[in-house]
């Protein structure tokens, strides 16, 4: 049960994440302020995790390992 709802959830906000409402257009986003400041960081990062690493809900590494020297 644990299983199909963590499932569902995952499920429900890709399909946010790939098809934003008409609202969230570029012509129409809301002013970023301190109050909302957060939330539109949070969207940010997790549409640069679908659209560059194709790794919503997955694990994923973006690092390269470091030399000796370093």
């Amino acid at each position: 049960m644990r299983n199909q709802t963590t499932l569902a959830v995952t499920a429900l906000i890709a399909a946010m994440a790939i098809f934003p409402g008409s609202s969230m257009m570029a012509d129409d986003a809301p002013e970023v302020t301190i109050q909302n400041y957060v939330r539109a960081e949070t969207d940010l990062q997790m549409r640069n995790y679908v659209e560059n690493m194709d790794a919503f809900g997955q694990f994923a590494i973006n690092r390269s390992p470091q030399c000796k020297s370093n």
